[in-house]
């Protein structure tokens, strides 16, 4: 194989630049933070939501509570 697959955000990649340039500009962000797995994404959305809660929604500190399917793979 002549190409990585996946790398490391600890180092440069010139795709990952430019795919970050694409979705900002696609879907109006100023922001965006590629994960490498699915339970890394989840757990990383567990923790927005949680303190989007606290902070928009005034749920009171560690009342959040979060709701996952039966038999989640987590």
């Amino acid at each position: 194989a002549q190409k990585l697959a996946l790398t490391s955000r600890a180092f440069h990649n010139e795709t990952l630049a430019l795919f970050t340039k694409f979705i900002t500009d696609f879907f109006g962000y100023d922001r965006v933070l590629p994960m490498n797995s699915g339970v890394e994404a989840g757990e990383t959305a567990c923790k927005l939501i949680r303190r989007w809660g606290y902070e928009v929604k005034k749920i009171p500190k560690d009342k959040a509570v979060i709701v996952f399917a039966e038999d989640n793979f987590w």
